[in-house]
């Protein structure tokens, strides 16, 4: 079940923006879930060579997507503090949780489904 509710909330999110993604991109939205998703796992930043493997992307397709999101402020880039020579992207705390959010929303529509 959770497997049908993580698919369904990635199509969704791909296809279906709402009031809270207006201003995003396809792309933008991806590179959005792909942090929040591994914000909850690990609670820290990700690299942006880690993102570019996880998307799927070459780093060159990745940078102006993060570029275009910091300026829209809802992500920041951060020295890491372990090893000062990577630069982590962590996703703005300011900003709702969009991959929460589709979550939520994806889990009353299944639940109304069973």
């Amino acid at each position: 079940m959770q497997e049908l509710i993580n698919e369904l909330q990635q199509f969704m999110f791909l296809n279906r923006p709402s009031k809270h993604t207006g201003d995003l991109s396809i792309g933008e939205r991806m590179v959005m879930m792909a942090l929040n998703k591994h914000q909850c796992k690990n609670g820290k930043g990700m690299l942006p060579s880690e993102l570019s493997t996880t998307l799927g992307l070459s780093r060159s397709a990745v940078t102006p997507l993060l570029n275009s999101l910091e300026s829209k402020d809802y992500l920041t880039r951060t020295v890491n503090p372990n090893d000062r020579r990577e630069i982590l992207i962590v996703p703005n705390p300011d900003k709702e949780n969009l991959h929460q959010y589709r979550q939520h929303q994806f889990e009353q529509m299944v639940n109304v489904l069973s």
